[in-house]
Order: C-alpha cells, then sequence, then structure tokens
C-alpha cells in the first residue's frame, strides 16, 4: 500500500498476506478492529487536501489513537521456532501495551483445535482443566475430540504458549 500526502510526503507499507483463522471476522479482536476502523473513516475529512490541517487539529490523545489503529495492520508477529526474536519482540510490544491475549483470543476449532496433533489439544485440556478431562477426550475420533476440547476450553482463558506472556508463561512451568 502507497499514499502520498501532496507535496511534502510519503509513507508505505508493507503489506502482509496472514493466514486468517476460519473463525477470525468473528473474533472479539477482529470486531475491535473493525469498529476503530470505521470510526476513524467516519470522521475523516472528505477532501485529501484537507487531511494535514485535519490532522494538526485532533487532540494529542486523538492523534495517538489513529496512528495505533493505522500501525496495528503493519505488525507481523508470525514466525517460525527458529525466529525466537520475533516472538521476543511480540512478547515486549504485548507488554508495553499490556495486551493479554486472553481477552482476545479462545481455541477454537477454526482458530486453532483443528491444526493441532491430538496430543497438543489434550495437553491443552490438561492445562486449561485437569488430567481428568484430557483422559477422557483421548479416544475420541478426531472432529468429535475437537468439539470436546473446544467446549472443555471455552471460557478458560487458555493460551498457547507463543501467545502467552513470558512472565505468565515462565510461572506456569514453573507450577
Amino acid at each position: 500500500m502507497r499514499d502520498s500526502f501532496p507535496g511534502f510526503l510519503t509513507a508505505s507499507v508493507n503489506t502482509v498476506i496472514l493466514r486468517a483463522a476460519d473463525d477470525l471476522e468473528v473474533s472479539p479482536a477482529w470486531q475491535s478492529m473493525e469498529a476503530s476502523i470505521a470510526s476513524w473513516e467516519d470522521r475523516l475529512p472528505g477532501e485529501d487536501e484537507d487531511l494535514f490541517a485535519w490532522l494538526q487539529g485532533l487532540s494529542q490523545a486523538d492523534q495517538f489513537d489513529l496512528l495505533a489503529v493505522c500501525v496495528a495492520h503493519t505488525i507481523d508477529t508470525q514466525a517460525t521456532r527458529e525466529e525466537s526474536a520475533v516472538h521476543e519482540n511480540a512478547h515486549q510490544l504485548a507488554a508495553a501495551v499490556e495486551l493479554d491475549m486472553a481477552d482476545w483470543w479462545q481455541p477454537t476449532a477454526g482458530s486453532y483445535l483443528a491444526d493441532v496433533p491430538k496430543a497438543r489439544r489434550m495437553e491443552a485440556v490438561r492445562e486449561a482443566v485437569n488430567q481428568e478431562a484430557a483422559t477422557s477426550i483421548a479416544t475420541m475420533k478426531k472432529e468429535a475430540m475437537i468439539s470436546a476440547a473446544e467446549r472443555h476450553l471455552e471460557g478458560r482463558r487458555w493460551l498457547p504458549a507463543v501467545l502467552r506472556r513470558p512472565a505468565i508463561a515462565a510461572k506456569e512451568v514453573l507450577q
């Protein structure tokens, strides 16, 4: 994406295409982002040449809010296991903005459970509920197991390790 402000500024953003979860559009994070975008779109001036003056007239809080909405689309925290620096940077950013992914993400068939092995689904249920619950799903066929795991995990605020804050992840390892 490339946009220009007439005569004095050019900004560019590298667009990253992400593999989206099947249920992304119904997630609280997606809906919140869409609402923020719609709110700012309603406030934008009608003519491009009015944009800079309009931006200068915003309060500092509104300027930061608009900047946050724009920048949020440019942050890519997907990485391979070998790219641990990306995960570390993502954790630092989450800590800086006091982000708790459990407020925004939930393990569902579409977001996680259908894409991980049986052992990982059982581990998630064991971590979130208990060993008995994990054992109860162990012999189920894949689709039934995914549905049962989804029910067990609903509302539990369980996150895969990569989405947990480091302090939270370290505390859980010690338990």
